[in-house]
């Protein structure tokens, strides 16, 4: 399609490329601020003495919990697993920095 003034490519173009822009912006400050938030509790039940499955089974469970909360009643699975393999490996790797 060419690129015209009157295209919606060239009407929405500008427009969408700064949507897109701001919504990457504050899914990477979330994904960093989720990143921190595993990391601190992994620390925290780390010096607590508790070994590595039980800090992944307590990550798990809320995220569990709070994608069940959100879900609509026409999700048949409300489960995102790359999220739940994500959080596992910030955890993982926290706990093995922590040595």
């Amino acid at each position: 399609m060419p690129n015209t003034p009157e295209s919606p490519s060239s009407a929405l173009g500008p427009l969408l490329a700064q949507a897109l822009g701001r919504a990457v912006d504050s899914s990477l400050s979330s994904l960093e601020s989720l990143r921190d938030a595993v990391q601190s509790y992994t620390r925290h039940e780390k010096n607590r003495g508790m070994p590595l499955d039980s800090i992944m089974r307590g990550i798990s469970g809320v995220l569990m919990e709070m994608e069940d909360e959100r879900a609509s009643p026409e999700d048949i699975s409300p489960r995102d697993p790359k999220l739940a393999r994500q959080l596992r490996a910030w955890c993982s790797e926290c706990y093995a920095e922590l040595g």
